[in-house]
């Protein structure tokens, strides 16, 4: 009796750190997602920045360069990819804040694997295509950029 009891212990053991273990491919993928969207939320705040600067020099334009319907068409687009940017930014710091959230509890072992995973494809849905989206928005902000320089008189003098 003494040896079924200790054999049923020892079983109960194995049991729990079996169920306990992390999934080592799902771990990597997590912490490759972690750096991943770290590098996309640096990447598009650079062209935030860079968005909210022409921003401001649109908003800095002469009056008689604001009276013309081409400056409040190209005011518009500049100020609605601002706007983008920082909801994009917000969605992906909090999908970063999520996958962090998410990997600690994993490592802690309080949440199963099967969970995890559930969790982490939902995470994941938030940052799919931003790489291609970060490069859609740098080409906006080059070509708000173009328009706007075609409304200043500096830019239509010879030379430029």
């Amino acid at each position: 009796m003494k040896y079924v009891s200790l054999m049923a212990l020892a079983a109960a053991t194995l049991l729990t750190f079996a169920c306990n273990q992390l999934d080592k491919n799902l771990v990597a993928k997590m912490q490759a997602d972690t750096t991943t969207l770290a590098s996309y939320i640096t990447e598009m705040s650079g062209i935030d920045a860079d968005a909210t600067a022409l921003l401001g020099q649109i908003d800095a334009a002469p009056p008689a360069i604001q009276a013309t319907e081409q400056y409040v068409a190209v005011r518009e687009r500049a100020t609605a990819l601002v706007a983008k940017l920082q909801a994009s930014l917000a969605q992906l710091t909090d999908a970063q804040a999520q996958l962090s959230k998410l990997s600690a509890d994993y490592a802690a072992a309080s949440i199963k694997t099967e969970n995890v995973q559930k969790e982490y494809d939902l995470v994941a849905g938030n940052y799919q295509g931003i790489g291609p989206l970060n490069t859609r928005l740098r080409e906006m902000v080059g070509e708000i950029g173009m328009a706007f320089s075609g409304l200043t008189p500096a830019a239509n003098m010879p030379g430029k």
